[in-house]
């Protein structure tokens, strides 16, 4: 069991056979001492979305579990509990390529992955295959570790992969 404190308060995550995205996310939210209320308005959702997620009866897309770690500064439960696990919660979530659009000489090119509306990955061509914009992945990340530590995630990893096998099965079709 890990345990993570918020002032005088302990809180714990269970074991990793244990957890589930509901739990973890709740753990999040509680140890940044944040309501419902007040998390569901820093992220633009309703009280009943954050509840649903925290008694696990919705799934998380991962753009919303990125979001909440981020609102709750949660970035260190995230690394210990999960992106560091191989049988990651974030592996569970299916990486699948909806939209793609080709890189040309002056641009990049983009991916969209399970629907996610204004969620793109950048990526181009190295040594004929499709690599993600690293750079652009972790943007939004400000302390050059963390941002290591996204890139070498199951997330980063998942999504690699999914443009890869795209473009090992799209041979076959052209």
């Amino acid at each position: 069991m890990t345990t993570f404190y918020n002032s005088d308060e302990k809180l714990s995550v269970p074991s990793w056979n244990e957890i589930k995205p509901g739990v973890l996310l709740k753990t999040c939210r509680l140890r940044a001492g944040l309501t419902q209320e007040q998390l569901a308005e820093k992220m633009h959702r309703s009280r009943s979305c954050i509840s649903k997620i925290e008694n696990d009866k919705t799934q998380v897309n991962i753009v919303t579990f990125f979001t909440w770690i981020e609102n709750t500064n949660a970035f260190d439960v995230l690394y210990e509990t999960i992106l560091r696990n191989q049988y990651g919660v974030v592996l569970q979530m299916n990486v699948t390529i909806t939209k793609i659009e080709m890189p040309t000489n002056e641009d990049w090119g983009i991916v969209q992955i399970n629907n996610l509306n204004n969620t793109y990955f950048r990526f181009d061509f190295l040594d004929g295959k499709p690599v993600l914009d690293k750079n652009f992945f972790a943007d939004a990340v400000q302390n050059s570790n963390e941002k290591q530590r996204i890139l070498g995630s199951d997330l980063y990893q998942a999504i690699q992969t999914a443009l890869e096998f795209y473009f090992i099965n799209r041979k076959g079709v052209d």
